[in-house]
């Protein structure tokens, strides 16, 4: 038969600290924020006394520490009137209580740490459901732990080689829409959504399948099959508004074989740049060959999407991957394939543009998103303009 006041074991195993210069009284450990005091205990007469006997079965039930005859958790009592006082023998013993298993103080600082990163770099990649599970568990290793002045304070993580976080406008901006979308790509439904969209001047009500979430150019991006127009395209989360169930679409899900190409990769670069893709994995089957002159010729296979422009229709989009290799600038010149040569291509030639005196910058400017996404229209509106 279950304890009519087990309720509140979980909350007492956390409420207790470890140590008797951090020893609690009982009634600290009742009027707690953490106890979670049922609205049908508060008048009960002697509810104290039950409870103290709950703390002196957890006593009884955890049993003595390994290799040593005091108890995993210490009832320090006092004279009769006054209160008694109760504390953890150590760490162990209470990550152990808690979570079922023994935690070495070592292994609890590693979580800690690890969650710390997480929390700093990462947590609007995590979707909310996560973030509070993982904040739950690892809060009280997190204060209790002096993270910043330890090996975490000497860590430090610069993928793009400066420092470029996510400036955090989910959890500031729209925190209920992101969990909506989350639910939507864990439960498989489709959602309406108010996009601000760069490429169009008002905001687009859209029709979204979500298929996978990504952490992509420092952003937390939605990848979706988009109902109006049968293409699947990335939005950017914080950008996600009005974020609401949709019932009359059926969810679609998407094969990305259809929606991802592979296409061979080549370029020609100097030394240095062989070496670092030799130090990374991209795509598939990498290769180098020495070339003449001390440069070499690298080769790989790479999963490139299909472009979610109208205008574009059933062509690749270089966007990411263009964007990627623009920052080894001359160190680097692409051979293969033709489209994504292509797209370096403009690229330099308005790059030169931009640094020459005989250019006016604006227009080039302007231009480049509607270049990359085959926007004819906006195109000839600037090149008008600028005449």
């Amino acid at each position: 038969m279950a304890r009519k006041y087990y309720c509140y074991h979980d909350a007492i195993k956390k409420i207790i600290k470890v140590g008797a210069s951090n020893k609690v009284a009982l009634s600290h450990i009742i009027k707690h924020p953490d106890f979670g005091l049922k609205t049908e205990h508060i008048a009960l007469p002697e509810f104290n006394k039950f409870i103290r006997r709950e703390i002196r079965h957890l006593i009884k039930s955890l049993g003595k520490a390994e290799n040593s005859e005091e108890n995993k958790l210490v009832e320090m009592k006092s004279k009769a009137g006054i209160e008694h006082f109760y504390y953890w023998l150590s760490n162990e013993s209470r990550n152990e209580a808690i979570t079922g298993e023994g935690i070495s103080n070592e292994r609890l600082l590693a979580r800690a740490i690890v969650f710390s990163f997480i929390d700093e770099k990462f947590r609007d990649f995590f979707p909310p459901e996560i973030m509070s599970n993982l904040k739950s568990d690892l809060h009280e290793a997190v204060t209790e732990h002096d993270i910043d002045g330890g090996i975490a304070g000497k860590m430090q993580f610069i993928p793009s080689g400066i420092e470029i976080w996510p400036s955090y406008d989910i959890t500031e901006r729209n925190p209920s829409d992101w969990k909506l979308a989350y639910e939507a790509l864990k439960n498989e439904f489709v959602i309406q959504v108010d996009y601000d969209s760069l490429h169009e001047p008002e905001i687009q009500r859209v029709h979204l399948s979500p298929q996978r979430v990504q952490y992509a150019n420092h952003k937390v991006v939605l990848l979706c099959y988009i109902h109006e127009t049968a293409k699947v395209k990335s939005f950017e989360v914080s950008r996600l508004l009005n974020v609401s169930e949709e019932k009359k679409h059926k969810f679609k899900t998407v094969n990305f074989n259809d929606y991802e190409k592979e296409h061979v990769f080549e370029a020609l670069v100097n030394v240095g740049v062989k070496k670092y893709f030799e130090s990374v994995v991209f795509g598939k089957e990498f290769t180098s060959k020495e070339s003449i002159n001390g440069t070499w010729i690298i080769k790989a296979k790479v999963k490139i999407p299909s472009h979610f422009s109208k205008d574009k229709e059933g062509q690749a989009d270089p966007f990411a991957i263009a964007n990627f290799l623009s920052g080894f600038a001359d160190s680097m010149e692409v051979l293969k394939p033709d489209f994504l040569k292509d797209e370096m291509k403009r690229r330099a030639d308005n790059l030169s543009k931009l640094y020459s005196d005989k250019y006016d910058s604006i227009p080039i400017i302007n231009k480049s998103p509607h270049e990359q996404t085959g926007n004819v229209v906006k195109i000839k509106e600037i090149d008008k303009a600028s005449n």
